[in-house]
């Protein structure tokens, strides 16, 4: 039985690979190339900037994509930490009542060590 746990490493959570795998299948969906929020080319500047971007898809809509994913990936790490912090907290409960226990019988065994032969708590 363990009564005192170490810090537990994330990597051995089993919560990182697949977050991993989440962020990797996402950058592969959208593409890297696609993953900044402004256009980078050599394109003169013009005064029809407007037309400029919608030719080339800067408009903030494309970027909801990525919005979203990182919506997602924030609530299901928020999940995982719950859902670790309640596991670790029943496991908490269930070491203090065995320690308790283990406690009650240490003092009942020194309860009747201390009272002589002869006499007894019983009415």
């Amino acid at each position: 039985m363990r009564y005192i746990k170490g810090p537990r490493n994330v990597l051995a959570s089993g919560l990182a690979a697949p977050a991993l795998a989440l962020v990797i299948a996402v950058v592969a969906a959208f593409g890297v190339d696609s993953a900044y929020g402004f256009h980078v080319a050599e394109d003169p500047v013009t005064l029809e900037g407007d037309i400029v971007a919608e030719e080339h898809g800067d408009d903030p809509e494309s970027n909801l994509p990525f919005l979203f994913a990182v919506f997602f990936i924030t609530w299901a790490a928020f999940f995982a930490y719950v859902f670790i912090m309640s596991r670790r907290q029943r496991e908490m409960r269930g070491e203090i009542e065995v320690l308790k226990r283990v406690l009650a019988e240490k003092e009942e065994r020194v309860a009747q060590a201390a009272e002589p032969e002869g006499e007894s708590h019983r009415p």
